[in-house]
């Protein structure tokens, strides 16, 4: 089964208690499942999916799904849960670095740039050195890439790397070209309460052109769990949603 995800503008004063970017021990995360799943009953969220960042080779994947899908049935009277994966992009074609397996089973598929194709299209982080305007060229046309690949739910973190290394939000016109393609493609773009610091200066895009969106803490630990949910609350009361 797949999460239901809500357009932009179906989120009100009644925000879904929802999480879905978390990171457990199992990767580079410092708390363990059913720490985050305790966590996630006692905050009241009523949805959270475990979206591990994976490589083709992560030999670990088959034993997580049968982890997640066992607790699930443990826990399915307090809190839904699904499994899913975050994948990084290797390429300007849009390939993402998750085996067959891995994007055939997971129940929501995170595409997300961390790194930049380097010789040979091996990622490398050697370019960072780009200036603004070439590095944010590279990494919205991997965002791009990411959006046509038809195993992709979510646009994962758009412009994270950017926004970190120049302090800086998403250019708004880039924003609006992103929304064009998640909605051509019927894909969602995430709001990201760990990479995003304000959204009034693309709040208009999202207004207007109504995109799926999906909810995410990119949480590390069980503190940070539903750290979303209080950032949209930000958005409601800071006026720059209807």
């Amino acid at each position: 089964m797949k999460p239901r995800l809500l357009r932009f503008n179906e989120i009100n004063k009644e925000i879904p208690l929802w999480d879905f970017h978390i990171h457990t021990t199992i990767t580079d995360g410092t708390s363990s499942i059913e720490e985050f799943i305790q966590t996630g009953i006692n905050r009241g969220l009523q949805e959270i999916a475990f979206t591990e960042h994976v490589r083709k080779t992560s030999e670990w994947y088959p034993e997580f799904i049968e982890k997640i899908e066992a607790l699930r049935e443990v826990y399915k009277h307090k809190i839904i849960i699904f499994h899913g994966i975050e994948a990084k992009v290797l390429n300007s074609d849009g390939d993402l670095d998750a085996s067959d397996e891995m994007l055939d089973t997971a129940e929501l598929v995170l595409g997300s740039v961390h790194r930049f194709p380097g010789f040979d299209n091996v990622p490398t982080v050697s370019n960072y050195h780009l200036a603004e305007e070439e590095f944010a060229k590279t990494e919205f046309g991997l965002a791009k890439a990411i959006l046509k690949n038809p195993d992709v739910d979510v646009l994962a973190h758009p412009g994270g790397m950017f926004i970190r290394k120049f302090r800086k939000n998403v250019p708004t016109g880039v924003m609006e070209e992103l929304i064009e393609l998640v909605n051509r493609y019927d894909k969602a773009i995430e709001i990201n309460s760990s990479y995003l610091k304000d959204i009034s200066l693309n709040a208009e895009p999202f207004l207007r052109m109504n995109p799926l969106i999906s909810l995410g803490s990119d949480a590390h630990n069980k503190d940070e769990l539903g750290n979303i949910i209080q950032f949209m609350k930000k958005i409601i009361e800071t006026g720059y949603h209807d």
